[in-house]
């Protein structure tokens, strides 16, 4: 998350934690990472009809009339991305995250789940995710835990 490549704004896009989210960071061990990159958010801007800006500010958690009992934190997406990446591979060194390989599906008829495992097509500078799929190419590899976290479409979860 230190590399100047995460976190550019016009690579990514802002995320906001809210107190959900920053309960299950903390579960995972991975809040206070996350805190280093984020900033805190005081309150909204926003437009009136005439287009002047309209500031408000937020009372912190704990004060009478407060809003909210946490405090929201935003960064941006690929930077959290990145302090994720790095707590999986801090603490769980078994764990071998691959990049480039997608799944086209799951045989679940075995002792333990067999992929199917695919290249995603090459990148023709055109972002169109739902659109994005991989054709099977014979490969397979079978694993203890598969989680369907791979989309709208998910082949894993099919």
């Amino acid at each position: 998350p230190e590399d100047q490549l995460w976190g550019d704004g016009e690579r990514s896009y802002q995320l906001g934690l809210n107190g959900r989210g920053q309960a299950a960071l903390r579960e995972f061990g991975a809040m206070e990472r996350v805190s280093r990159f984020s900033a805190t958010v005081n309150g909204r801007l926003s437009f009136n009809a005439e287009g002047k800006p309209v500031e408000s500010r937020l009372k912190p958690p704990g004060t009478p009339g407060a809003e909210k009992t946490y405090v929201t934190r935003v960064l941006q997406r690929d930077r959290l991305q990145a302090c994720l990446l790095a707590e999986v591979r801090e603490r769980y060194p078994q764990v071998d995250v691959q990049f480039g390989v997608g799944c086209s599906g799951v045989d679940l008829s075995g002792e333990r789940p067999l992929l199917e495992l695919c290249s995603p097509p090459a990148a023709d500078g055109v972002e169109d995710e739902a659109e994005e799929e991989c054709d099977p190419d014979g490969r397979t590899e079978a694993f203890d835990l598969v989680v369907g976290a791979d989309g709208v479409r998910s082949a894993v979860r099919e």
